[in-house]
């Protein structure tokens, strides 16, 4: 739990390193399929963090409008979405039943995912806010 840990922090190296290390140690050793299912399940949540922390560092580095962002399970936009508003954000949901979360100081605003027509499935994360618009809107594709 170590490389999951490390890797929701954003310390990716720590996270291979100890993922490595349980993965080497689940190949030498003779031992019992509660652990390898345990090593696979530490790997599984080192590539979910990484996919959430990719959107996240994506998203704050976008300047204006970004239609084609990065690739991600819906799963993976939504933590990141919570993440991107911080805690105490306000929930809204629209006419066509889609959620908005909105940070607390309205700086920053997740949309969660909606058939976009011919451009997919897209979410949202918006800055930047000035005069009730947002000057940064960061598409992530799924």
């Amino acid at each position: 739990m170590a490389a999951a840990g490390n890797a929701i922090q954003g310390n990716w190296g720590a996270a291979f390193q100890y993922g490595a290390q349980a993965l080497a140690g689940v190949l030498t050793a003779r031992i019992g399929t509660a652990a390898v299912g345990a090593a696979i399940g530490a790997y599984k949540a080192v590539e979910f963090a990484r996919g959430v922390g990719t959107i996240l560092k994506a998203a704050r580095r976008s300047q204006g409008f970004v239609y084609k962002g990065v690739k991600a399970t819906f799963r993976q936009s939504r933590v990141a979405g919570r993440i991107w508003v911080g805690p105490l954000a306000k929930k809204t949901v629209t006419k066509r039943g889609s959620v908005r979360w909105v940070s607390r100081n309205g700086k920053r605003q997740y949309r969660s995912p909606e058939n976009k027509g011919r451009r997919g499935w897209q979410s949202n994360f918006e800055s930047g806010r000035v005069d009730k618009k947002y000057t940064n809107n960061y598409h992530v594709r799924h």
